[in-house]
Order: C-alpha cells, then structure tokens, then sequence
C-alpha cells in the first residue's frame, strides 16, 4: 500500500523502500545526521546535558557515541520537550480562558500525547475555535 501511494515501483522490497525513505529524508535534511547528531555527541557526551530552546535542562545517563537508540533519543528531545511545554501552555490557557468561564457548555477532558480532549455544547461551536486558537502557536 505504501509503494502504491509513494507511486513506487511494486516490485521493490521493504528494505528497498526504506533505503528509498531513508535517502529522501537524508536529501531533505542534508545535516541532521552528520553535523547535527556529531554536535549531540559531542555535547551530550562532554557535558552529560541537553538544554532545549526554552532553557530547560535533561541530564542525559546514556552513551550517544556508543548506543543508536540514544543518539535517537536525544536528537528528539529538543522538539519533543517544546512540543510538551506549548502543549502545557495550551492547556492551561483553555482551561483558565474557556473551562472555568464557560463550565455549563465546555468540558475539558484530558491531555493525551500531543493533543487536548474537550467536548461542547452543539450551540457553542465559537468554544471549539477558541481552543483552535489557545493551541495554535506562531
């Protein structure tokens, strides 16, 4: 299904699609894997820390140099832990701007992965926009 969508040819194995992927990423991001993930070892490795865009800090037990998986790990967490904080952010905001002023027609639910769970009244789709609005970032 993945060959026919990517209009591949049919006759490719899997690892000749991921090889295929693999290769288009590494076109796209011509220095994640070399300079970026030689600057992470690099860090990771000398400083055992990770700072992320918004100051804050991971110590990092791991062995980049030596395990793949946490060069993986560790090349995520920056975004990863950005993502989290402007999902916090976003709820928060919802939870004090449409939550608390508007409890008769808005439920908030939960937090799960990278996305907020509310529901509201039928009449009060301007709440739906609203939370459009806390969760969208510039």
């Amino acid at each position: 299904m993945l060959k026919n969508y990517l209009k591949l040819d049919p006759t490719w194995t899997i690892r000749q699609v991921a090889e295929y992927l693999v290769h288009s990423y590494d076109r796209a991001y011509p220095t994640l894997r070399t300079d970026y993930y030689d600057y992470l070892v690099h860090t990771v490795e000398s400083t055992r820390l990770l700072i992320g865009q918004t100051g804050w800090t991971r110590y990092c037990f791991g062995h980049p140099s030596k395990v793949k998986h946490h060069k993986s790990v560790y090349a995520a967490h920056p975004q990863q832990c950005l993502n989290a904080q402007w999902l916090n952010h976003s709820w928060k905001r919802i939870f004090y701007e449409i939550a608390l002023a508007n409890p008769m027609d808005f439920r908030l639910h939960a937090q799960i992965h990278d996305s907020v769970l509310f529901s509201y009244r039928s009449n009060r789709r301007d709440l739906a926009i609203k939370v459009r609005e806390c969760m969208t970032h510039p």
